[in-house]
């Protein structure tokens, strides 16, 4: 009977060991196509290589591995193959180690509870709170991708809801926790806010009164918090998020204001439309709160809007993780563009950081709006702007795959592209 080469390599491994990671990454690729392939990896769960007298690393290196497979499914029949035959032996093998996991291998366990949270199981629920109350990994940004599964889709989001809400969890779980009861309370599905208590204040307070950079995320989901937290408890919290040192926090509590019906919260939006590198995130509060038409006309307009554009992408966690100090229009036109096969308005930025701190420098470059959103890091002001956008379209091809990217991404390589269809490039 043919075997695929995923459910061979994985019998190899059950037959004669060795090392099941390698094994895996030598194939390449490996979706998981076939119902057989999923019996395969259900097969493999169930070895007893995978709990054998091997060092702890071995055993949590090969979960790793075979837990990545559950999120390479490519129909609806592998998903439940999975669902059905493996959730069970990685329940058992997450219980089995995640109270005793070293610091090094726990990083495997949480990913493992991604996947579990992924596959919408209820009683994984369960399993996610005892890993957190633990606390499994506490200070892990992983946590809020565990939550973050938990949406009013999950049939269980409130097992997690009630299993935290007392005592509630310490260092970022409870940051974490934070932002899943914010997510659900914005969308109404909540009565009541676990940190509306003298305790969950008390936390709020100290994210909002933290001054560390790294920190201000935390005091951007205390502010989210406030208007479920009632007077006169949330009144001090308020102006101490209005101070903050971070403009996204005093944005996040201007919009609790807007949101108690507190017209200063409105103004404070209002003026921030006019501000290029928080635009984007005031227009889009004035539109949830449905407060559209507070929105300013100039805030609408195609060079305004692509500036916008370009300070959200840069204030991005992958980019800058906060708005670019300065930006300017670089350069504007209306071009064919390639990529997209259509004419269009394309916009070139430049932005700038100034150092923090006595180890950052100044930081510039030029970035490109109208299509993909991008900064290349080779461009620069000793550019032309006709340059600048020649290798962006020859990046974009090649992120496209389309068949007309060159061999060499470079300016004249664009520029060549860009020319049979725009006269400035000729």
């Amino acid at each position: 009977m043919f075997q695929s080469k995923l459910s061979s390599a994985l019998a190899r491994w059950e037959k004669d060991g060795g090392d099941l990671a390698e094994m895996i990454r030598n194939l390449g690729g490996h979706p998981v196509k076939s119902r057989a392939d999923a019996q395969a990896i259900c097969h493999a769960l169930a070895c007893p290589r995978m709990t054998g007298p091997d060092a702890e690393a071995a055993v949590l290196s090969r979960l790793f591995t075979l837990t990545g497979l559950f999120q390479s499914v490519t129909s609806q029949e592998v998903f439940i193959e999975l669902g059905q035959n493996g959730l069970p032996h990685l329940r058992r093998l997450v219980r089995e180690h995640m109270r005793k996991a070293s610091a090094e291998r726990a990083d495997d366990l949480m990913f493992s509870l991604k996947i579990l949270a992924m596959y919408r199981c209820a009683e994984d629920v369960d399993l996610i709170v005892e890993a957190a109350r633990i606390p499994l990994k506490p200070e892990t940004f992983m946590w809020s991708v565990v939550f973050g599964q938990l949406d009013g889709k999950h049939p269980a989001w409130r097992r997690l809801y009630d299993g935290l809400r007392s005592p509630l969890p310490e260092g970022f779980i409870a940051v974490a926790y934070l932002d899943f009861v914010n997510g659900h309370a914005i969308y109404g599905s909540l009565d009541d806010h676990p940190f509306a208590s003298p305790v969950g204040v008390a936390k709020l307070r100290a994210w909002l009164l933290d001054t560390n950079e790294e920190h201000f995320d935390y005091a951007h989901s205390a502010a989210a918090a406030l208007p479920f937290v009632p007077e006169p408890m949330r009144n001090d919290l308020l102006e101490l998020a209005d101070a903050h040192p971070d403009v996204t926090v005093r944005m996040e509590a201007a919009w609790a204001r807007a949101k108690l019906g507190d017209e200063r919260g409105r103004h404070r939006l209002r003026d921030w439309c006019h501000d290029a590198r928080v635009s984007q995130a005031a227009c889009n509060y004035l539109e949830e709160l449905g407060y559209q038409d507070d929105i300013p006309a100039e805030s609408r307009e195609p060079d305004s809007r692509a500036a916008a554009e370009m300070c959200a992408w840069l204030a991005h966690p992958m980019e800058f993780a906060r708005p670019p100090d300065m930006i300017e229009l670089y350069d504007k036109r209306v071009l064919f563009w390639p990529p997209t096969n259509d004419r269009r308005p394309v916009w070139l930025f430049k932005y700038t950081y100034f150092p923090r701190g006595k180890n950052e420098k100044l930081e510039t470059g030029i970035a490109m709006t109208g299509s993909v959103t991008w900064a290349l890091g080779e461009a620069g002001e000793n550019m032309s702007p006709e340059d600048i956008y020649a290798l962006h379209c020859c990046w974009e091809l090649e992120a496209n795959k389309d068949p007309r990217a060159p061999a060499e991404c470079t300016a004249m390589a664009g520029r060549r592209i860009l020319a049979k269809r725009n006269k400035d490039f000729r």
